[in-house]
């Protein structure tokens, strides 16, 4: 059986460091691991630096990738286990992934993870501005309070600032 997780959280949550700890949790029982992220589109960093404008091409990159690994664990025998990692800070840019793994035949496990913005800012590698940080912060505290019936349930994933990740409520 295949495993789909949605990672949402601002900029500097860990959102790559806690996939790598899903997939370690998770290698007896997927043997195929998969992580997906608009952060690995070819180009999207010059120098260190984010290209905003590569942002839309790196999302639909994303989308696609994901499509992808998806119709590809449909035709192997494998299990896999694939995380999305983007901010998706908003109900509307998680849609399409949970849209796609039901189309897949997969219920996704969406999950948030909470950290406070200062922290984030200190430990952002991608030299996202601060102020985005913190739109991102309340665009995905507003997600949270209006999550949609009709998705799956939410899992908040509280990070502490030394990556220490705990499970401590689901939204239905």
């Amino acid at each position: 059986m295949h495993k789909v997780i949605l990672l949402a959280g601002i900029s500097g949550a860990g959102k790559s460091t806690y996939a790598g700890k899903l997939f370690e949790h998770h290698r007896l029982t997927h043997s195929v691991h998969t992580a997906l992220s608009a952060d690995d589109f070819p180009g999207l960093y010059f120098d260190g630096e984010l290209v905003f404008d590569f942002l839309p091409k790196a999302h639909s990159w994303c989308v696609r990738s994901y499509i992808n690994t998806l119709a590809d664990a449909e035709r192997g025998h494998d299990s896999h286990l694939i995380v999305v990692h983007n901010t998706n800070t908003t109900v509307s840019e998680l849609a399409p992934y949970v849209a796609i793994a039901r189309a897949f035949g997969v219920e996704p496990d969406c999950r948030v993870l909470r950290i406070d913005a200062y922290t984030a800012i200190e430990r952002n590698i991608h030299n996202v501005p601060r102020s985005t940080v913190f739109q991102q912060s309340q665009r995905l505290a507003d997600m949270m309070e209006n999550w949609p019936s009709f998705f799956p349930p939410l899992t908040c994933v509280k990070v502490e600032p030394n990556f220490v990740f705990s499970k401590y409520a689901s939204l239905a």
